[in-house]
Parts: C-alpha cells; sequence; structure tokens
C-alpha cells in the first residue's frame, strides 16, 4: 500500500475536461435514517463541473485509465446495470462526495484477479473457493470531511455469480491474512491524500459481476465491474 500527500492538498480539475461518474451523499441525509430513501435519488452516476481527475499514478502491471469527455450537469449517464448501480470498465473513475460540487473522494478499480496468489507469510487457502484480488487507487482533497466515514473495504463489495445469485460475504480471515500489510488498501482515507493498494475478496464466483456500495450510501447505488471473461 502506498499511502502520499498531494502537494496542493487537493486535487486538480482535468483541464481537457475528463467524464467522471460521481455518486453523491448528502450529509443531512446520511445522519437522518428516516431520510435514506431520498439519498437513492442522488446515488447514480454524475458529472460536475470542474471535477477532480484521479493524480494517482497507475500500478505498472494495471491497464492505463480510460480518457473521460467533458463534464456536464450532474445527469445520469445511461450506463446503468439492472441493479441500479454505475457500470464501469477497468481503469475508468468514479467518485464520491457531501454535496454535487463538492467531490471529496476520486477513485479507480485497474485489475481484478482471480485466483490471486497471497504474499503474506501465514496465508491460508480460500474458505469460499477462489480469492479474488481488486487492485485500487484513489485521492482525497484537503477538504474532505473527516466524519463522514469515507472508506473503501472488502465489507463494501459483493459479487453476482453467472447464476445470478449475489454473494456478500467476502471478507474471511484467509482473505483478509492474503496480502502483506504493505500491500493492503486501506480501510479509512484520511483528507488530502493519494493511495494505491489491493483488496482481496474471497469468493465461490470464479466469475461475474464486482460490485462496490459503500456503506455511507446506505445501500442507495453503487458501481460494478464484469470480472474474469
Amino acid at each position: 500500500m502506498t499511502i502520499t500527500r498531494p502537494v496542493s492538498g487537493s486535487i486538480r480539475a482535468n483541464a481537457l475536461g475528463e467524464e467522471i461518474d460521481l455518486l453523491l451523499v448528502n450529509r443531512r441525509r446520511f445522519l437522518l435514517p428516516a431520510l435514506l430513501a431520498a439519498v437513492a435519488l442522488s446515488a447514480c452516476s454524475a458529472r460536475a463541473t470542474d471535477a477532480p481527475a484521479l493524480n494517482v499514478p497507475v500500478a505498472s502491471e494495471a491497464p492505463a485509465a480510460a480518457e473521460d469527455g467533458p463534464a456536464g450537469p450532474a445527469t445520469p449517464v445511461g450506463n446503468m446495470s439492472e441493479r441500479g448501480n454505475v457500470i464501469k470498465q477497468l481503469g475508468e473513475t468514479g467518485g464520491f462526495g457531501p454535496t454535487q460540487d463538492n467531490i471529496a473522494v476520486t477513485f479507480a478499480v485497474d485489475k481484478i484477479t482471480v485466483d490471486a496468489k497471497c504474499t503474506a507469510q501465514y496465508a491460508q487457502k480460500s474458505e469460499h473457493g477462489h480469492f479474488v484480488k481488486v487492485d485500487l487507487r484513489a485521492e482525497t482533497k484537503s477538504t474532505m470531511p473527516p466524519n463522514m466515514g469515507y472508506g473503501v473495504s472488502g465489507y463494501e463489495f459483493t459479487t453476482v455469480g453467472e447464476d445470478g445469485i449475489t454473494e456478500q460475504t467476502l471478507v474471511t480471515g484467509p482473505a483478509f491474512s492474503c496480502l502483506d500489510e504493505s500491500e493492503q488498501f486501506p480501510a479509512t482515507l484520511n483528507p488530502g491524500s493519494k493511495y494505491r493498494g489491493s483488496i482481496v475478496l474471497d469468493t465461490k464466483n470464479p466469475e461475474g459481476v464486482l460490485v462496490f456500495r459503500p456503506m455511507f450510501m446506505g445501500g442507495a447505488g453503487g458501481w460494478e465491474w464484469a470480472y474474469g471473461r
């Protein structure tokens, strides 16, 4: 896991006008569970003026990030799955924040490896059948609210098998201890920081769809990637 802090303390706006799919969370809606249903209206792919670019180098073995188009109003781009998630390709960026005009975290999934080899000294075999390693990058703004619980962890991922069944419990002891600590992506993100690392999931599905639905979104929307095909 690599952690650096940007010199400027904020994410630069992309001069080329990259398009970025955004899932947004309203602070009040997060704090008031009674209004979680309303959050779903804004938990979709979005475009914002002066949207931030992900300024974290891609790992050498991962595919280069795809270029995005010009920024626009916060409207769905139409690339949604039947599960209500934004469908992403490897290397494409996504983001979330407290408001439409304040995207606090930009991230990308660069590579998904099925039956990944463990690197920790006391690694164990998969309990569910297959280790799926997810290589991630993320960058946070210096203005990111520290009390929103923004982060990325294995508990926020699920897989959907070829049979259409969603597998939810992907964090096991063997998955947690598969990678050396230096390779692991942190579960908690700090303001004004850059991250690169991996999360290992333990699943019965060697192929299907990987879904990321952040806990702080209250289950209202997320992103997904096809893998193992």
